[in-house]
């Protein structure tokens, strides 16, 4: 790859509108100070501190296109709750657009509450996770209306993050699928457990373990993942795939071209994975966005994916990483 055309694909992605239609979480930490064993079961007694809220799923998709540059639109829903009001506020704070997002009474905000416990002087761990999330699919029509409204204004790229939290009903994949064969913008797909529901995208980012799950079948060696990925690619009429593989990096399925394998960026040993493959798909719907061609795309994500593992929680990338990495 070329440093000078790649800095210049970074520097691009700077102002690109990129519609972010997802499950918008929260990350919430609670923290608390180790007391003593309780009297009334053997449990830990915690005195609290703080709390801390951050950006899940579709969340931190749009915090990392953020974070390089770009102009995330966010819509999805969360409720009227102290979780979802977190979320509104992180947004707002960084400068980006709320109105996409529908707020409702009868809603919860899905989130994740990890409570964190240690002493005064030592290393927090996590003791226990409370996830809490919206109990059946959200109303498909005012999703539509919202992405609709924001395509008509113009966006050169429309992430779909699909946590399985009840935004992707079968009418909003629908409306996804039809968008991505009108060509009207590159379509980027990260899909947890629905992935084999979408057709048409510009790109399909699944891990390895949920390409098996949208192929149906196990892989135990490269050849199998990549019969797998490349027949996935066709089936769903994408025209690409870039599949991450954890500590062997990621592979990429382009149509008509061989496939391209990026061996691991940095450390094999992350320090957390949580919210990575967000980053990857940011990034790489972003330098497309920026004139990357898809190996170029694929590169810079495999980069992006290096540097995020190495930060705890759900974390972001600058540009000004990003482009370190070129060193």
């Amino acid at each position: 790859m070329k440093k000078t055309k790649l800095v210049k694909i970074i520097k691009g992605m700077a102002g690109r509108k990129v519609l972010v239609l997802g499950d918008l979480l929260v990350d919430e930490y609670i923290f608390g100070e180790t007391s003593r064993i309780s009297r009334e079961a053997p449990v830990l007694i915690l005195k609290f501190r703080e709390r801390r809220a951050g950006c899940g799923g579709a969340a931190n998709a749009v915090a990392n296109i953020r974070a390089l540059g770009g102009v995330p639109v966010p819509v999805g829903c969360i409720g009227d709750d102290e979780n979802g009001h977190s979320l509104l506020d992180m947004f707002e704070a960084d400068g980006i657009p709320t109105g996409g997002i529908i707020v409702g009474d009868n809603y919860q905000t899905t989130s994740k509450t990890r409570i964190m416990a240690g002493g005064m002087h030592t290393m927090r761990q996590q003791v226990i996770r409370i996830d809490r999330e919206h109990a059946a699919e959200f109303d498909p029509t005012p999703i539509i209306n919202n992405a609709k409204k924001v395509l008509a204004d113009g966006v050169c790229g429309f992430l779909v993050s699909d946590y399985g939290c009840g935004v992707l009903s079968d009418r909003v994949i629908k409306f996804v699928n039809r968008t991505a064969g009108n060509g009207a913008a590159r379509v980027a797909i990260d899909s947890r457990y629905r992935l084999k529901s979408y057709r048409n995208a510009t790109l399909l980012a699944p891990n390895e373990e949920e390409a098996e799950i949208g192929e149906g079948t196990h892989a135990d060696d490269l050849r199998k993942i990549e019969v797998i990925c490349e027949g996935l690619r066709r089936k769903l009429k994408s025209r690409a795939l870039l599949v991450t593989r954890g500590s062997e990096g990621l592979s990429l399925f382009e149509e008509g071209k061989n496939t391209y394998h990026v061996p691991v960026y940095g450390s094999r040993t992350p320090v957390d994975t949580n919210g990575a493959g967000d980053t990857v798909v940011a990034t790489a719907l972003l330098a497309l966005c920026a004139g990357a061609s898809f190996r170029e795309a694929a590169w810079l994500a495999n980069r992006s994916g290096g540097l995020v593992v190495m930060k705890t929680g759900a974390a972001t990338i600058s540009q000004e990483e990003l482009k370190g990495t070129l060193e």
